[in-house]
């Protein structure tokens, strides 16, 4: 997997947005469950596993302001032994 880059502006409104705490601030969306590892360059990540349904993911609530432009981006990667991605 690519290393992505660090999070712009310190996260913005994305409370933890570099695991730095764990999974504070993140929970699970359906069922599955959710845990922290980190590649070898020590970027940390999370990721959601024990999914069943293409739903079960990973989540974060934000407070959005009216009259305001937000932007978002992150990095995802499936990986299944059933398919190819």
């Amino acid at each position: 997997m690519i290393e992505p880059k660090t999070a712009q502006d310190g996260g913005g409104i994305i409370a933890n947005p570099d695991f730095t705490h764990g999974m504070e601030g993140w929970a699970v969306y359906g069922q599955g469950a959710m845990k922290e590892e980190m590649s070898r360059n020590g970027n940390r990540f999370i990721v959601a596993y024990n999914r069943t349904q293409s739903l079960d993911s990973i989540y974060q609530k934000v407070q959005l302001g009216g009259g305001l432009i937000y932007s978002f981006s992150g990095m995802f990667s499936k990986f299944s032994h059933l398919s190819q991605v």
